[in-house]
């Protein structure tokens, strides 16, 4: 999806008491020279009054989008700004289209960080990861660390790997070992209310230094308390504008501020659009309303059935707790393009 740019075209309209009689008839502007008129007011002033106030009336009407739209002199600049805007406006503000599955925003979302960082002749790097973004107390974090040369040859190292929570605070250090001998060295510790190197939900850093090559970087993690959990459950329905909404249902643990996320495929693997929900839920059972745009999934030419692919669901805090990712594979009825919106 491109760029979205935020469109503000100020006109200033300067009033003076020393008004001089002009002949102006109302039709002897184009709409784009009453525009000009106005902007270059505070050198010229408009000294009739039935005159400015029309200006005033059509400006008022109509959008800065719908101005540049109407230029007859647009730039290239102009003419794919308007495009974007488009765009970006054809469908509910809560749906987005996608292509590919890499550019799934919920796969996007849950991608892992593999970070590499050279020193200064470029002659070693360290690579560092963890195996998910977001846990969930009990889970297992699994850190990863190698060096490599300038040949992307992995050799032997030793690493000091210290555990940060929320930046400040150093909860203790984690050994990293290459017990297989690939080069590949990793470090574990269970997010357990006993470990000393689990503070409770909020984020991790684990800084990691290769002490031979002098070469130290850094990734970070969430411990989630998420309080929302789906429950497997879904139906589906289409609504009387003629969109698809999917109705997932979730446990919530404490009335909180929540918010999900769930992408839509063909049954063909063909990329729809993301959909999202956000509002406050109390504690108990919900079904939530995932809905996607009729005419976003006209513009697809795929029937149905649909895919309900990927969907994540977090508790609306600093940082935003999310649970894992979850698959649920829901498949909808077969549905012809002419029932949806178009």
């Amino acid at each position: 999806m491109g760029s979205v740019y935020s469109l503000n075209l100020g006109v200033s309209i300067v009033q003076s008491n020393d008004i001089h009689s002009q002949k102006t008839t109302q039709n002897s502007y184009t709409l784009n020279e009453q525009q000009d008129t106005l902007q270059s007011s505070a050198e010229q002033n408009i000294t009739n009054p039935k005159v400015a106030n029309n200006i005033r009336t059509q400006i008022a009407i109509e959008s800065p989008i719908e101005r540049f739209r109407n230029r007859a002199d647009n730039t290239d600049l102009i003419t794919q700004l308007v495009k974007e805007h488009d765009n970006f406006t054809r469908y509910p503000s809560e749906n987005r289209p996608f292509e590919t599955e890499a550019q799934d925003p919920v796969t996007q979302r849950y991608a892992v960080d593999e970070r590499t960082t050279m020193n200064d002749d470029h002659s070693m790097g360290l690579t560092i990861w963890s195996n998910e973004k977001f846990y969930l107390l009990n889970d297992t974090v699994n850190v990863f660390a190698y060096i490599q040369n300038a040949e992307g040859q992995k050799v032997p190292s030793s690493f000091l790997s210290t555990v940060l929570f929320n930046e400040v605070n150093t909860l203790g250090e984690m050994q990293l070992t290459d017990d297989n001998g690939d080069g590949v060295y990793q470090g574990t510790f269970e997010l357990t209310q006993q470990n000393t190197l689990a503070k409770g939900p909020g984020i991790y850093k684990v800084r990691i230094q290769d002490v031979k090559n002098k070469l130290s970087d850094s990734l970070t993690f969430t411990l989630s308390q998420p309080d929302i959990s789906l429950t497997g459950n879904y139906k589906e329905h289409i609504d009387s504008d003629g969109n698809l909404v999917i109705d997932a249902q979730v446990n919530i643990g404490a009335t909180n501020n929540f918010y999900v996320q769930a992408s839509l495929y063909s049954s063909t693997n063909v990329a729809i659009g993301v959909t999202q929900f956000s509002q406050q839920l109390t504690t108990g059972s919900h079904w939530v309303p995932l809905s996607f745009s009729g005419l976003m999934i006209q513009d697809t030419k795929e029937t149905g059935p649909y895919v309900l692919k990927q969907i994540s669901v977090a508790k609306v805090t600093m940082p935003m707790q999310r649970a894992p990712l979850v698959q649920p594979d829901f498949h909808t009825d077969s549905y012809a393009l002419s029932e949806f919106a178009q």
